[in-house]
Formats: structure tokens, sequence, C-alpha cells
């Protein structure tokens, strides 16, 4: 897969049941044949493009092995941790990055679904510092609720509104629908 410079480019995809935010790490066992071609075509690359599209699933196709309807907008998956298995299969640890809009999908490039992007282009609020602090205190209660030892982790909290919203939204108890709507705003 080629990463050129323009506006649109071509990103693997791999479709799933769930939404990545930007900043969320995820961790995947790949075991489908298509998708261990991807990660084997991804760990031939040079490790600064090895990254792929994570796209929510928001129906079935009524064909099989038929192309599912997809979300407009996903985000970069950037590949932290791979661990192969015996038996072919991955293990990896992926974190989001920026997010994308699909302007066309495509199954002939590929044994996985390859789709054309646009970047698109994180809009940075202007938030008053005291607006920012109070964000920065609810991520760190959430923090608290779900690991008590996180010293390390609140003293590297973003202090992009963006970065730190996906952050907190990450944290909430959201349906995919509702992470997906975040994704889009």
């Amino acid at each position: 897969m080629e990463f050129d410079d323009s506006s649109e480019k071509s990103l693997p995809l791999f479709p799933l049941n769930t939404v990545l935010l930007p900043g969320q790490v995820m961790p995947l066992h790949i075991f489908e044949n298509r998708y261990k071609q991807l990660i084997s075509d991804l760990l031939a690359m040079p490790e600064t493009e090895q990254k792929f599209g994570i796209v929510a699933i928001t129906a079935e196709s009524g064909i099989e092995g038929g192309i599912p309807k997809l979300a407009e907008v996903g985000t970069f998956a950037h590949l932290r941790k791979t661990t192969k298995a015996n038996d072919g299969t991955f293990d990896i640890v992926v974190i989001g990055g920026e997010r994308f809009d699909i302007t066309r999908v495509s199954e002939l490039r590929a044994p996985y679904l390859v789709a054309d992007i646009n970047s698109r282009p994180e809009i940075h609020p202007d938030f008053d510092e005291d607006t920012l602090e109070a964000a920065k205190e609810k991520c760190i209660d959430f923090m608290m609720m779900f690991d008590a030892d996180n010293d390390n982790a609140v003293e590297k909290l973003p202090n992009d509104p963006s970065a730190l919203s996906f952050l907190i939204a990450g944290f909430l108890p959201l349906s995919s629908i509702e992470q997906q709507k975040i994704l889009e705003i």
C-alpha cells in the first residue's frame, strides 16, 4: 500500500463491530486469512507506514462475502505490537490515530478491503485554561475508577482539547453507535 502526500490516499481497512477512537489502545486477535495477510503486508513495510483503517460495520451485507455497510468515518490504527502464533494467527495492539473519511471501498485490490480515504483534519477548539483543567480533573476521576495506580498516566494527559475529549469518551460506557457519533463530530 502506498501513502502519498495528496489529499486522497489508499488505506487497507479492518471493519469491526466496534469503534476505535483517536488515542485509544486496542488489542486484536487476527485469525481470518485476509487479515493475516494484511498484517503480514504491513510488517513488510517501514514501521512508520504500518497503519490501516478501523471502521465500524453499520450493517451486514445480505450477500455472503459481500462488503458490509460501513461507517463513513474511521480511524487510522497504528500497529504498536505484534505477536505471531505457531498457527499463523496474530495478536496485535494498535493505537488510534487521526480520523479519515471514506470516499470509495474496493475488494478487488487486495484480499482485504482497501478504501480511498481523505484525512480528516482536527479542528482545535479554543478552550480557556479553567475549562481544560476541569476536563482533566474529570478524566483523572475516570482513570482512578478503572485503575487506582495511574499516577504516570495522569501526568501525561493531553493539553489538546480534541485529544482529551476522545480520551474521556473512551472511558464512558457508550454503545458503538454513540462512539461513532462522537468520532464523526
